[in-house]
C-alpha cells in the first residue's frame, strides 16, 4: 500500500492530500494563523508528521511558491521537510505550479482551473470537491485551491511511479 502525501506550500496554508494506491484517500486544507515563529514552524511539521503517521506516507511532493515569492521563513520550512523526509526514507519531490499545470494539459502555459477541472472529472465521486471548488469561486482569496493543488503533487509523484 503505497501513500503519497501531496502538499501545497504556503505559511499560513497548507494543502494536504493523500493518494493510496492511486486512490484519493484525505484532502484538506489547515490554516496555521499568526505572525511567523518556530512554534508555527513546528506545528505545521507535526502535521506532515501526523499525515505520515496515519498513511505510512512512502512519497512526499511539495508545491513550492514561485522563487520570487519564496521568503526566508518558507525555504527554512522546506528545509524542515527535507530532513524531515530523509530522517524517515521517504523519497521528496518539489515542484512548481508550472509542472503541476503541464501534466494536466501538456501544454507549458496552463492555468490553475484548467487543473481543477481535470482533478473534479478525474474524482466525481468526491463531492465534496465540487462543493470545495463552488466555495471557492465564490471567495475572493484562494483557500481551497490548495486542496486541488496538493491533489495534483500527489498525482505528479504517482505518474512518475508508473
Amino acid at each position: 500500500m503505497a501513500s503519497i502525501l501531496g502538499i501545497s506550500l504556503k505559511v499560513k496554508h497548507l494543502g494536504l492530500a493523500v493518494l493510496t494506491d492511486g486512490e484519493l484517500i484525505e484532502f484538506r486544507v489547515r490554516t496555521f494563523y499568526g505572525v511567523w515563529t518556530p512554534e508555527k514552524r513546528r506545528d505545521i511539521l507535526r502535521t506532515i508528521r501526523k499525515m505520515d503517521e496515519r498513511h505510512e506516507v512512502s512519497a512526499i511532493v511539495v508545491k513550492t511558491p514561485k522563487p520570487t515569492h519564496c521568503s526566508r521563513r518558507i525555504l527554512n520550512l522546506m528545509r524542515g521537510i527535507e530532513k524531515f523526509a530523509k530522517d524517515h526514507g521517504i523519497k521528496l519531490t518539489l515542484c512548481t505550479i508550472t509542472e503541476l499545470t503541464k501534466q494536466y494539459s501538456g501544454k507549458e502555459r496552463c492555468t490553475k482551473q484548467t487543473l481543477i477541472q481535470a482533478i473534479l472529472q478525474k474524482y466525481p465521486h468526491h463531492k465534496k470537491l465540487a462543493e470545495l471548488y463552488a466555495k471557492e469561486r465564490s471567495n475572493r482569496n484562494s483557500y481551497h485551491v490548495k486542496i486541488f493543488e496538493a491533489i495534483a503533487c500527489a498525482e505528479l509523484a504517482q505518474r512518475t511511479e508508473q
